[in-house]
């Protein structure tokens, strides 16, 4: 069941990234300098998308009866979600690159398209379409999630968040010092960004009553207010707590708002129920198209940049931003239905098909 608040949610994130990147590339583009003092904006929202996306995957998986089929159609299921457009994004990206005398070696092509997680020569870690570096944690939390499926126990996803937590507490530097495997693939995916993804789950094994009890201290606040809000504090506390000296009370205080916000976004709210809502209708279709947005918006916003340049065309940062927020989702929106569900869509009905007949073939004579 789709639900309205989560699609919202999930715009909301996607907005968060976008604005930023804007910022990043008005500067770079229009050879500017004019300071970015919400540059962490952008790492809450890939936070907000973490959240999010365990809390999905706890819906969409927790009625597997577990074992063998129902893990390998789990994961079968989440790369036809993911691959195809990544894929393409990456290959269009590289030739691009290759056309400007930049070509990536295959062997970094072959980690991106792998999630094998690599370091560039900053130490970041950036595969060829840099933005896929975020999938390089989903892919592991899927497959953490794909081996639990292998059991039937109903404690599966309580082991799941002890993998998740016990994963970025051997990572912590307290534990391998701070030099130990500092730029090995692993290391680079066991932060506490995954803490994020265990949230996610969590709000996922909360029952729909006692998530009604934890709303009602908001009295009549409806669940996407309180979904909003719980964003414009985790947005005030980023904008706020900027000295590194802050920075793990900064990840706590993300991590609370952000699980608060997709539990209230979980809470059936009658003001959008069956996306009835004139106003929040383009915001639920950005939220479908929230995965293009992110891959693709780096496509727009240089080229929209570089023509800005060329007229010398001077254009507010604020606006040239929001601008590039509604194009991108609308980019988003149209590339989710005309190229990520007709592709998903056939691929699922091929995989439905071969399923069927291995189970057919499987049926005693």
């Amino acid at each position: 069941m789709k639900l309205p608040n989560i699609q919202i949610l999930r715009a909301v994130a996607a907005a968060l990234v976008v604005y930023v990147h804007a910022i990043g590339t008005y500067e770079t583009k229009l050879g500017l300098t004019v300071g970015n003092p919400i540059a962490d904006l952008g790492d809450l929202g890939v936070k907000l998308f973490f959240c999010i996306s365990g809390f999905i995957i706890f819906n969409c998986s927790s009625q597997l009866p577990g074992g063998l089929g129902s893990s390998l159609d789990f994961f079968v299921k989440r790369c036809i979600r993911i691959l195809p457009l990544y894929y393409a994004a990456t290959l269009i990206y590289a030739v691009k690159l290759a056309l400007q005398g930049n070509a990536p070696g295959w062997n970094e092509l072959a980690a991106s398209l792998l999630f094998i997680p690599y370091t560039d020569q900053g130490g970041l870690m950036r595969p060829v379409l840099g933005q896929g570096w975020t999938l390089n944690f989903e892919m592991l939390f899927y497959m953490l999630t794909t081996l639990l499926l292998l059991s039937q126990s109903r404690h599966r996803y309580h082991a799941l968040v002890a993998c998740l937590v016990l994963a970025v507490a051997f990572n912590h530097p307290g534990l391998t010092g701070p030099n130990a495997g500092a730029t090995s693939a692993l290391s680079l995916v066991t932060t506490e960004l995954l803490l994020f993804f265990a949230g996610g789950v969590m709000v996922g094994m909360v029952a729909l009553k006692a998530r009604s009890l934890i709303l009602r201290p908001f009295g009549k606040l409806p669940p996407l207010a309180a979904t909003l809000t719980a964003v414009a504090l985790a947005v005030f506390a980023a904008t706020t707590l900027r000295d590194p000296a802050d920075a793990r009370l900064l990840i706590w205080l993300e991590w609370l708002c952000c699980t608060f916000a997709v539990l209230a976004a979980s809470v059936p709210d009658e003001g959008v129920s069956g996306f009835g809502s004139v106003l929040l209708q383009p915001l639920v279709k950005a939220g479908d198209g929230s995965y293009s947005t992110y891959l693709l918006h780096g496509f727009l916003m240089g080229p929209a940049a570089r023509l800005l340049s060329f007229f010398d065309i001077h254009v507010p940062m604020q606006w040239f931003a929001a601008a590039i927020v509604i194009a991108c989702m609308a980019a988003g929106v149209c590339c989710f239905r005309y190229f990520e569900l007709p592709i998903q869509r056939a691929l699922s009905r091929l995989w439905s098909a071969r399923r069927l007949t291995e189970m057919t073939h499987r049926k005693p004579a």
